[in-house]
């Protein structure tokens, strides 16, 4: 059994409620039901990317497990704000349980060919058209509030940072192949930029 990362409680917006405001890297909460059940894990390191690169094969001591509810109008539920049901203690009351990222199990995923996971792309090639280079490779995946941002290995074994937004980098998901315009105009250190 796998346990899959869908979003990170950003802020509680409602304490009484327990209602809060989250990031989703891909698609996760839409491919959900209004109500699951779901695992607290909390954040380490950086704030954008997920404990264990948003998947894990167990959950590690210390998983919170909770009730979700999406909250919002008809059609609108999917949009960040989720309810946490827990037995357990939040550890502020003024923050809840901020920053900690919602796990589920991949069986409960109602997957479509359109659903994309942070954690699905580190496994992708990377093809770069400038140069037709396929030895680039994505170490990590980061969130903004605009778009994600891929970690990147150059073959020459420098790490950039990539805007997962075109023309910079666009995904093709049938091939598992994420394309990049030209990764050296990116590179800050490469004597080849324009």
């Amino acid at each position: 059994m796998s346990f899959l990362s869908i979003a990170r409680l950003k802020k509680l917006i409602h304490s009484h409620r327990s209602v809060y405001i989250c990031t989703c890297p891909g698609d996760g909460l839409a491919g959900l039901p209004s109500q699951f059940s779901a695992y607290l894990i909390p954040g380490s390191g950086s704030p954008d990317r997920p404990p264990m690169n948003g998947i894990c094969e167990a959950l590690p001591p210390g998983a919170i497990s909770v009730e979700v509810h999406k909250e919002g109008k008809a059609g609108q539920a999917d949009r960040g704000h989720i309810r946490i049901e827990s037995q357990s203690e939040p550890p502020s009351m003024q923050e809840g349980f901020r920053d900690f990222w919602v796990f589920v199990d991949a069986e409960t995923l109602q997957r479509s060919s359109k659903d994309l996971y942070a954690f699905q792309l580190l496994h992708f090639e990377c093809l770069d058209r400038a140069t037709g280079s396929r030895e680039a490779k994505i170490t990590g995946y980061q969130e903004t509030g605009a778009h994600g941002i891929l970690e990147v290995e150059l073959p020459e074994g420098r790490e950039i940072l990539v805007p997962l937004v075109p023309p910079h980098a666009t995904v093709d998901l049938e091939k598992g192949i994420i394309e990049f315009n030209d990764l050296h105009s990116l590179d800050p250190d490469s004597g080849d930029r324009n």
